[in-house]
């Protein structure tokens, strides 16, 4: 009787709203459950699981929802529940960066300050270490077949292969550049620098020529720079500062946008979207739609806690424990 009550309800629905259902446009359940128009939805807010499909009008009938979940109301304004982060394993090592590439190996700066590679099922399969250059500060794992890691103490990149054998060693002070705050690998395998004496956003080769440069940016901004992470997704580059937003760059290094408001110190580039830890959440900012997702963060981290392609890193005494996640 429930199935017959459901291929009625949805001849009704496609005999009273042909046009959306062909067009696969989208049609909103109001919250006293009429349907009709989608409202605009207000600018700067998209909430996970708000949009209400035609496939969620028939989980409508049925006590589990969609893929055996009941659907989230419309018009929700929490972010995703807990059960949207998954722990995966745990790492037996005190680290004091971790990350992800797209092929989901995992890479961590132990206490040790020796770079290690592991597998998407939490097997070590690399290691690198030199100690020459003091603490290893940061790791650009965008490109997996290049790796960037950064000796901020030294002033020194050092690039090593997918198996973490070291390629080459550029010195930045010895270059001309003594005063860099932070860098990060380029989408062509060039190297992006911000260069504190100069105040500029420069794109340099391995052996420290200059390719791109930034007008200076103490006469665009009113404070000074403090550049703390840059990533190029291969059209726009991103520059952070925690106390004046995240600017955005082209590939030629020319200022475009500033966003005051998105404060925060490191953050990730996923597709379009710039992924950062907001407090006690993981906040996805899509700049170009002005559309902002957030999900509940796992657990409570005793040391600290980074997020990097699908994967989310907390640490926990001697342990990392690595959780993945979803949007709903």
């Amino acid at each position: 009787m429930r199935k017959i009550c459901c291929i009625l309800s949805a001849l009704c629905f496609w005999l009273v709203f042909p046009a959306q259902a062909l067009s696969g446009g989208d049609i909103y359940l109001g919250e006293l459950g009429g349907i009709g128009e989608r409202p605009p939805t207000p600018k700067g807010e998209c909430i996970v699981g708000n949009e209400t499909r035609l496939s969620t009008l028939f989980a409508m009938y049925s006590p589990l929802g969609v893929g055996g979940r009941s659907p989230m109301p419309p018009n929700s304004t929490q972010p995703g529940d807990q059960d949207t982060a998954r722990l995966l394993f745990a790492i037996p090592q005190k680290t004091v960066f971790a990350a992800a590439d797209h092929l989901s190996n995992i890479y961590l700066i132990a206490a040790d300050n020796s770079l290690e590679k592991y597998d998407s099922t939490g097997i070590r399969v690399a290691r690198y270490t030199n100690n020459r250059l003091g603490r290893a500060a940061y790791a650009d794992v965008s490109n997996p077949l290049k790796i960037l890691l950064w000796f901020a103490d030294f002033q020194t990149v050092v690039i090593l292969d997918r198996t973490l054998n070291e390629m080459g060693q550029l010195q930045l002070s010895e270059a001309g550049f003594p005063a860099v705050r932070c860098v990060a690998l380029a989408q062509d395998g060039n190297i992006w620098i911000y260069d504190d004496a100069g105040f500029r956003l420069l794109k340099i080769t391995a052996s420290g020529a200059i390719l791109m440069e930034s007008q200076p940016m103490n006469l665009v901004f009113p404070r000074r720079l403090v550049a703390t992470c840059i990533r190029d997704n291969g059209e726009m580059v991103f520059l952070s500062d925690p106390e004046q937003g995240i600017s955005t760059f082209d590939q030629y290094g020319y200022l475009r946008r500033t966003f005051p408001d998105l404060k925060t110190s490191q953050f990730e580039v996923t597709g379009d979207w710039l992924v950062f830890i907001d407090g006690g959440v993981l906040r996805f900012e899509h700049l170009s739609r002005f559309q902002s997702l957030k999900i509940a963060l796992p657990t409570a981290a005793e040391g600290a806690i980074w997020a990097s392609g699908r994967l989310i890193f907390v640490q926990k005494r001697d342990n990392l424990e690595v959780w993945t996640y979803r949007l709903l």
